[in-house]
Parts: structure tokens; C-alpha cells; sequence
């Protein structure tokens, strides 16, 4: 499987964050601006099947293009992947969700990761009882590591019933693609 790929159920959960989140208006001409390609299987991808990761990247900016500012931006890409951490949470999540603890869901992310990607480089460090550090290296998509804000956020909200706070400072739309992200997750009852 040369170069780099996501998996289809990241993709369906993208799509149906943006189907439902575009203003009827403007679907349209977001669709019209993804490639040719994914246009043709929007919404019924494969769930397990690997697509490229140039679709993740070109449904992020769709999804971003929906934010009127940079904070606007980010609040739909957090939602994506929000989007995409419930889909797991009901599915190959459901399970593990009762024996993951939040340390151990940190310990475990890259391992999500490289189940949905089979590009960049994800690391876990400074594992702590309420905090840790995730860092996001040669994932070349945009806005992806605002997508995984979602997504941990999302988990490890389950997983503590609490709200958990992750950051990324590098990310911004006029850097969209930080040749390094980092993360840093607290699930203190603080955050």
C-alpha cells in the first residue's frame, strides 16, 4: 500500500460533520472543491478500507472554510473530530472504554492513530495521573492536529466524565500543517 492513507470511517465521520454543519448554500461548492475522487464515495467509504490521506486533509480545509475566524475554524475542526472519536466510542471503542484509564488511553493513542493512519508520526510522553504530552510529527494533512484535539478530548472526556483541556499552540490557519504538533492534555477536574 504505497504512499500514505486514513481509513474510511475518518472520512464518513468528516463528511458528516461538514453535511451537516455547511450552510445549505454552500455544500455544494465545498463538494465541487474536494478531488474528484472522494466526491464519488462521499459518505460510503469503506469504514475499513484505507483512502488517501490527501481526502483527510482536503475535508479538514472544507470543514475549516466554515469558520468566518480562526477560532471559528478551530471550534468546527475540534467538532470533527469529536465527530470521529463518537463513531469510535460506539463502536471498536465501546468495550475498551471500561477498562481504559485516562493514563492509559494517553499510552494508547498512538496506537489509535496508526489503526486510522498509516502516515506521521504520533508519540505519547510525560505521562502523568492528570496530564500528558502527545506530539503529532510528518503528518502531512491539514488541520490535522486540531482534529485530534477532538478526538482525545472527546475520549478522555468519556473515559473521566470530566472536561479535559488539549492544546496545540503551533497550528493556525496560516500554518495549518505544523511540521511538528504538540499537545498538552490535562484531565484535571482543574481544567
Amino acid at each position: 500500500m504505497p504512499g500514505m492513507h486514513t481509513r474510511g470511517s475518518t472520512l464518513n465521520c468528516l463528511y458528516r460533520y461538514l453535511e451537516s454543519n455547511a450552510p445549505p448554500d454552500t455544500l455544494g461548492d465545498l463538494i465541487a472543491g474536494l478531488p474528484s475522487d472522494l466526491q464519488e464515495q462521499l459518505g460510503s467509504c469503506s469504514h475499513t478500507g484505507w483512502y488517501p490521506a490527501e481526502y483527510f486533509g482536503a475535508l479538514n480545509s472544507a470543514i475549516a472554510s466554515l469558520g468566518q475566524t480562526e477560532d471559528e475554524a478551530r471550534e468546527h475542526l475540534i467538532g470533527a473530530g469529536t465527530q470521529i472519536a463518537t463513531a469510535a466510542l460506539n463502536s471498536f471503542m465501546r468495550l475498551m472504554l471500561r477498562m481504559l484509564t485516562p493514563s492509559l488511553f494517553a499510552r494508547k493513542f498512538p496506537a489509535f492513530w496508526s489503526r486510522d493512519n498509516d502516515f506521521g508520526i504520533c508519540e505519547i510522553s510525560d505521562v502523568q495521573a492528570t496530564s500528558a504530552k502527545a506530539q503529532i510529527r510528518e503528518a502531512p494533512v491539514d488541520h490535522i492536529s486540531i482534529v485530534a484535539i477532538g478526538y482525545v478530548s472527546t475520549a478522555l472526556s468519556a473515559i473521566t466524565g470530566m472536561k479535559v483541556r488539549v492544546d496545540c499552540r503551533e497550528w493556525s490557519l496560516d500554518n495549518p500543517r505544523p511540521p511538528t504538533a504538540n499537545l498538552d492534555i490535562d484531565w484535571s477536574e482543574a481544567s
